[in-house]
């Protein structure tokens, strides 16, 4: 029973996601190709162009708010590797004492 939940958020946020990706695309691809009737000019063009091409990285990037907001395990993994590039190395701290050398510290930084 709790596997099968599992798989349903799993698949319920990756079916958002993909809805919004698809959304964008259409969005884009209509806009474009109406884009030709509307406007003879070709500067007018070229920004319903570039405007329209907003949805498609709105809806590219709104993947892994979907991932947060729906899924648990997808939140729990978000906020573990948030939580990890949030922490400072080891060896960048200089009162500590067994710190391995720097990377450029070899042979060949004499040359």
């Amino acid at each position: 029973m709790l596997e099968s939940s599992r798989f349903k958020l799993a698949f319920k946020s990756i079916l958002v996601a993909c809805v919004l990706v698809l959304f964008g695309w259409s969005i884009t691809t209509v806009s474009n190709t109406f884009g030709y009737l509307i406007s003879p000019n070709e500067q007018i063009f070229e920004l319903i162009q570039m405007y329209s091409g907003i949805t498609v990285n709105i809806a590219c990037s709104a993947n892994i708010f979907v991932f947060f907001a729906i899924n648990p395990e997808y939140r729990e993994t978000i906020r573990s590797l948030l939580s990890k590039s949030a922490k400072i190395p080891k060896y960048l701290d200089s009162s500590n004492s067994g710190a391995p050398p720097a990377p450029n510290s070899g042979l060949l930084t004499n040359l």
